[in-house]
């Protein structure tokens, strides 16, 4: 047994909501990221219209990534 050349586990810095960002095609990344930036989608709405399309998140993370409470802005 050897001990030497251990790693820590890397800590992967994403937001649960970015994680299922990355998971989308690129079209469609793209296009969350953009309602992200947009002022005029509040998070309540946001989150309401992308579970209408199939998108299921609540208004928490999308609030809490653009404040840069989640793990993305450490």
């Amino acid at each position: 047994m050897s001990l030497t050349g251990l790693k820590p586990p890397v800590k992967e810095a994403l937001c649960p909501l970015m994680r299922r960002v990355a998971d989308l095609d690129k079209k469609d990344a793209e296009a969350v990221i953009g309602y992200l930036a947009d002022p005029l989608w509040t998070s309540s709405a946001l989150a309401t219209a992308l579970t209408n399309e199939g998108f299921i998140i609540s208004d928490t993370p999308i609030w809490r990534h653009r404040a840069k409470r989640c793990s993305c802005a450490r």
